[in-house]
């Protein structure tokens, strides 16, 4: 078994399933036709950086399509980064506070609010992408919902500062979130 590198040529697999041991699932991401068409053709998920959710179903309905070509079936994450608080008006002042921490003023914070609960500050504030989610612990595990609803399976979460926004996702966010996917499914 070997897989073949983006030149067409083989290469020999480290892990081979007569080992035992299942290869590792490959993530990759990326939004040029290239990067769309090496996706398509060898990941086993290929993720996206937040953006809006109808952009997102279309994104994924060309990134299906292309890997269909290849008679392939791929799996969709979402990268993105969240202030959750028990409040929403608690979340966007924690937000404008990290806002305000990194860039020295508030200036220029509302310019990058998105619809609803999206904004795309985070990057400027230390995180790895731009977009994401600001908002209630409901009001984020509604729009996780959503977007599982519209094809994501895997979230990718890089928030800051990361070990309280991770341990605030943990512990209100994603329990809400399980029980929200399992009922739908449910009643499906």
């Amino acid at each position: 078994m070997g897989c073949s590198a983006p030149t067409g040529r083989r290469l020999p697999s480290p892990i081979t399933r007569s080992r035992g041991v299942p290869p590792p699932r490959v993530f990759l991401s990326g939004t040029s036709d290239a990067e769309i068409e090496l996706s398509a053709r060898f990941a086993d998920v290929h993720v996206f950086d937040a953006i809006d959710p109808v952009e997102l179903v279309a994104a994924i309905e060309g990134h299906r399509a292309r890997a269909g070509v290849h008679g392939r079936s791929v799996a969709y994450a979402l990268r993105l980064s969240t202030v959750a608080r028990e409040f929403s008006e608690e979340a966007w002042r924690a937000a404008t506070r990290l806002w305000g921490d990194t860039s020295g003023d508030e200036r220029g914070f509302d310019e990058l609010r998105g619809g609803g609960i999206r904004w795309g500050g985070f990057d400027q504030v230390g995180a790895a992408t731009a977009g994401g989610l600001v908002g209630s612990f409901t009001d984020v595990r509604d729009a996780l919902a959503d977007y599982t609803e519209r094809g994501v399976t895997t979230f990718i979460f890089d928030s800051v500062p990361r070990l309280e926004e991770v341990h605030r996702l943990g512990e209100f966010v994603l329990p809400q979130l399980t029980n929200a996917v399992a009922a739908a499914g449910a009643s499906a």
